[in-house]
């Protein structure tokens, strides 16, 4: 039987010690994507003459993408081909990746038990833009299995993107924990009948925002200038950036 915990704070993330691995989900848990999701299909849906605001799209970003670009067009009565519209979302989604703000309390997880337990990525988003964020932000050398949309028919809150990275990593879900920040991956999780489920959402609402005052941005690049740079990971725990976004940021500010 599944157990749902809700983290609250940072302890409430340790996984499990009976479980043999971790699977994660993408949007709103290991990075923080609904403004970015808006931004990236706005933009192409603008292109196309159609409209949509930040409500309508809170209101509908659960849908199949298909569904959503599609219904998007019908709003503005716009012709276009929803696939043609989602290739071009897709292409500047993987050109933006980078600019995307994770979610540092479960990289740390990822960083600090990978050697020892198994780690996967169970998401919608299209496997271009995952696989760019994953090589930006390093989790390319700690993520043994990335199930993104395209590897199955039947999307979240079905299982089975949970099922096939299960597969993949070589062992039943009863002995997998997985962490979630959104209802339809935890329906999947639940479905795929995986150990233990961790419910994000309580413990990053509580978390203060990264810091990106320039004063702080200039400060911490002085201090480790005699060095050749700040590493990227106290870079991403820091200000939520991969090392050439912040270095693009601090020569902005110079």
């Amino acid at each position: 039987m599944t157990t749902v915990i809700t983290a609250s704070r940072p302890s409430d993330l340790e996984p499990d010690a009976d479980v043999r691995a971790l699977l994660f989900g993408w949007d709103g848990t290991l990075f923080d994507t609904p403004d970015f999701n808006y931004s990236v299909l706005h933009k192409t849906l603008a292109a196309h003459g159609a409209a949509i605001d930040q409500r309508w799209f809170d209101e509908h970003r659960d849908l199949p993408i298909v569904d959503l670009v599609t219904r998007a067009c019908k709003r503005s009565s716009v012709t276009a081909d929803p696939h043609t519209i989602i290739t071009q979302r897709n292409r500047l989604a993987e050109r933006s990746s980078t600019r995307v703000r994770p979610n540092t309390l479960l990289h740390n997880v990822i960083h600090k038990h990978h050697r020892a337990l198994p780690v996967g990525v169970v998401t919608g988003s299209d496997r271009a833009t995952v696989h760019t964020a994953m090589r930006a932000f390093r989790l390319d050398v700690t993520v043994s299995v990335a199930v993104t949309r395209d590897a199955v028919i039947r999307g979240m809150p079905h299982p089975d993107g949970h099922l096939l990275a299960c597969r993949r990593l070589g062992l039943p879900p009863t002995v997998v924990q997985v962490y979630e920040a959104t209802d339809n991956g935890i329906r999947a999780a639940r479905a795929a009948g995986v150990a233990q489920i961790v419910d994000v959402r309580p413990l990053l609402r509580s978390t203060r925002p990264v810091s990106h005052d320039p004063a702080h941005l200039l400060d911490f690049a002085r201090r480790w200038e005699p060095y050749g740079g700040p590493p990227a990971e106290d870079i991403m725990i820091q200000f939520g950036l991969t090392p050439r976004a912040f270095t693009e940021r601090v020569a902005q500010m110079r």
